[in-house]
């Protein structure tokens, strides 16, 4: 399933680690930023999720905005990986009403279906490699989060974050499809959001078609040629012939 900006954000219905049903229903008159991680282990969602606390602390829009984290983990393992490990608390329901976001299980990945979120053997390279060509402190987050939880990883996924930030009137307003693994929605088009200048994009997508993300990626746009894909940068993608080794990885993508 394809979701578009302008489209209804599809309701769900998934547990905390406290097993109580939580639904997006429930925060109708409300913005949403709605965040699909990889699994609750994950260094990678791991770092995204400190980041974005540290952030939503510090700015006046956090009473403004519910954040829900969504992640294919057990409802145990994003208490163990997710909530423990930040908060000292002597009971779930503690660490659960201590932590800023609403943080959910979707182990059998049904919403992870129908918001369209993919997978990509491809985006688990590049996502790999930049890591190691990153920040010195996204490297050293990295190594402490292993050394902290251990090497073994809670399940291999080629899963990709996807990031969704939904109006008070349930309208998705903006999303972001992560490429790579270590990719999430950048900060600032949360404030724009908040402060009311995605909702242009709403508009602009009645006028000039679907819109996977507000960037562009993915977007239709009708030309004198035709219709041709844009990537985030505004450049043309061409369609080059695929390599051997990329076939290779759409073969090993599509068995997982």
């Amino acid at each position: 399933m394809t979701i578009f900006i302008g489209d209804n954000a599809p309701d769900f219905s998934l547990m905390d680690v406290n097993n109580s049903t939580h639904t997006l229903s429930q925060h109708s008159g409300r913005k949403v930023m709605l965040s699909f991680y990889r699994s609750a282990k994950c260094p990678l969602c791991n770092y995204a999720i400190d980041e974005l606390t540290g952030r939503y602390k510090k700015l006046a829009w956090a009473a403004n905005l519910d954040v829900i984290a969504v992640f294919q983990s057990t409802t145990e393992n994003i208490d163990k990986f997710i909530l423990k490990t930040r908060i000292d608390g002597s009971s779930k329901e503690e660490r659960r009403s201590q932590f800023p976001f609403v943080v959910l299980s979707d182990s059998e990945q049904e919403t992870y279906a129908k918001y369209g979120a993919e997978k990509s053997v491809r985006g688990f390279v590049k996502g790999s490699v930049n890591v190691l060509r990153g920040t010195t402190e996204c490297k050293k987050y990295v190594r402490c989060h292993y050394q902290k939880c251990g090497y073994h990883l809670e399940n291999f996924t080629t899963r990709l974050p996807s990031d969704f930030l939904i109006d008070e009137d349930g309208i998705i307003v903006d999303c972001f499809h992560a490429k790579a693994i270590n990719e999430h929605i950048p900060l600032d088009r949360i404030d724009k959001f908040l402060l009311g200048e995605s909702s242009r994009l709403v508009e602009r997508s009645k006028s000039e078609g679907p819109m996977r993300n507000s960037t562009g990626i993915m977007a239709k746009i009708k030309s004198r040629r035709g219709f041709r894909k844009v990537t985030s940068e505004g450049n043309l993608k061409s369609r080059k012939s695929l390599s051997v080794s990329l076939f290779n990885l759409k073969k090993m993508e599509r068995s997982n």
